[in-house]
């Protein structure tokens, strides 16, 4: 039940950031699917390491 309650608020919370965050939440999304798919734990390493230097707040 509380698994069902957090993954609502992350859903919510997405809706809300939709138009600011929408790339970046379609960009994880197909890094997750990828991964499911074909892809090797390390590509994903490296994907998530470029997707934190172009998208840090730093």
């Amino acid at each position: 039940m509380i698994i069902i309650i957090i993954i609502l608020l992350l859903l919510l919370y997405h809706i809300w950031n939709k138009n600011k965050n929408y790339i970046i939440n379609f960009y994880y999304v197909n890094s997750f699917i990828c991964f499911n798919k074909t892809k090797k734990c390390r590509d994903v390493k490296k994907e998530l390491g470029e997707y934190h230097k172009y998208y840090s707040d730093n």
